[in-house]
Parts: C-alpha cells; sequence; structure tokens
C-alpha cells in the first residue's frame, strides 16, 4: 500500500485516539471508566465527520492506514 498524507490535526486525533484507549485498558478495577470512555467518544465522534474524508475518493482503507501510521508514529516515540 502506498503512504498516504494525512493532515496533521488528523493525525493528532488519532494519536490522542490510541492514547486514550490505552488509558482506558490500564485502569484498575476501582477507577471509574466513564470519563475515559466519553472522551474516546468524542475522538471517535471528530475522526468520523474530520473535512479529510469527505474529498472524493477517500475510502474506509484510508481510516485503516491512518491509524497504522498514528500507531508506527507513536511507537516510534515511545523508543
Amino acid at each position: 500500500m502506498r503512504h498516504q498524507y494525512f493532515p496533521p490535526d488528523l493525525v493528532r486525533i488519532q494519536l490522542a485516539w490510541i492514547r486514550t484507549y490505552e488509558d482506558l485498558d490500564r485502569l484498575t478495577p476501582a477507577q471509574s471508566p466513564t470519563a475515559l470512555r466519553r472522551q474516546l467518544l468524542t475522538l471517535s465522534r471528530a475522526l468520523a465527520v474530520h473535512p479529510y474524508w469527505a474529498i472524493p475518493g477517500r475510502s474506509p482503507v484510508g481510516r485503516v492506514e491512518l491509524l497504522r501510521q498514528a500507531r508506527a508514529r507513536r511507537w516510534a516515540w515511545a523508543a
């Protein structure tokens, strides 16, 4: 698959989504997940309605590539 360009704000939203999902995964049973779940929903909505996806020719495959690139960037920063 060829490397797609994504707007920086879209990548930032995807990275925030990944971090929030990871934070939710790390919660202990004593902690309430409500705030993180709400944040995850807000970020999911922001990803879904981003103007980038309104451009003709954008497809669900692009969403998978965005997630792949964001994860790669996240792991590169963590190293």
